[in-house]
């Protein structure tokens, strides 16, 4: 008996070990009742954990079994006929080595603002890179980088103002990447680099990411690679209906082939190509891909 309560006792303290990770928020400013909810950034997010804030509080006890990555945490307004509304959203990173995340957000600042972190270096070193650099990673648009070929014509100045800017954000991406090497926070950076390399082209795009690491699943980092590889290199916003399907069928393709050295990361990349073209109901090509990546 004695040591059937013992087994009891190891197996109560193993449990209460896996389920100490936890997310504790403070707000300030808020001005309506909301939800704090986590949820994952596939292709088709999944909630977490979702909790009401009450005296601008709030703690979310997050799963032990959660895979290391980058989650989104997204604070929303509800109405009584259960309908809600995005009020803010930002960026977290969850790894094993933390146990326990804390940050406090104000809601009265007039201009956009950050979460700060008490507790999590990983995400603090994340956020104060973010914020140092004005860097939001939500708003990233790499075609920005053809500023200095194109909409500056011939404005040697401008062209210049802008070289010098690139080369700065680099600078710091640089010395984040080295003192934070093997980080999360490290993977976003140096994916998130390729905006600013010069010789970057349609042919080479994909050789800048790690696209056969089954890690980065877990994080925004591939979807926002492939919706910015389709605004640099086919513009479907702007193409003609006769050349949006060609277009869209050699995008797809070399996106697939791209992701292909891993299983995981083309099952994710066949995923995220099917459902794409679903949202814009193109049957056609849905079947397409579908019959030529069957396993």
């Amino acid at each position: 008996m004695k040591i059937v309560n013992y087994l009891v006792f190891l197996f109560s303290m193993s449990v209460t070990g896996q389920n100490n990770k936890t997310i504790h928020a403070d707000f300030s400013g808020l001005q309506n009742e909301l939800t704090m909810t986590l949820e994952d950034c596939l292709i088709k997010p999944n909630t977490i954990v979702s909790k009401k804030i009450v005296s601008n509080k709030v703690i979310l006890e997050i799963p032990y079994q959660i895979n290391d990555g980058v989650y989104k945490l997204l604070l929303k307004t509800s109405a009584n006929n259960n309908e809600t509304t995005m009020i803010k959203s930002f960026y977290l990173i969850i790894d094993k080595s933390e146990n326990k995340i804390a940050f406090s957000y104000n809601f009265d600042k007039k201009k956009d603002t950050y979460p700060v972190f008490s507790i999590s270096e990983i995400n603090k070193n994340w956020y104060e890179f973010i914020r140092t650099n004005n860097f939001k990673l939500t708003t990233i648009n790499p075609a920005s980088t053809k500023l200095l070929t194109t909409s500056l014509g011939n404005n040697f100045d401008n062209k210049n103002v802008a070289l010098n800017e690139c080369i700065e954000i680099i600078n710091d991406q640089q010395q984040f990447i080295k003192a934070n090497f093997n980080k999360w926070s490290t993977a976003m950076v140096k994916a998130y680099s390729v905006t600013f390399k010069p010789n970057i082209n349609k042919e080479n795009y994909w050789s800048f990411f790690e696209t056969n690491n089954p890690q980065l699943i877990n994080a925004p980092i591939f979807q926002d690679a492939v919706q910015n590889y389709f605004i640099l290199y086919y513009n479907p916003i702007s193409n003609q209906n006769d050349s949006l399907k060609k277009n869209l069928k050699e995008g797809f393709e070399n996106v697939i082939n791209a992701f292909s050295k891993n299983y995981d990361t083309k099952s994710w990349a066949v995923s995220y190509t099917i459902e794409g073209l679903r949202q814009i109901n193109d049957k056609e090509l849905v079947d397409y891909f579908l019959n030529k990546n069957k396993y």
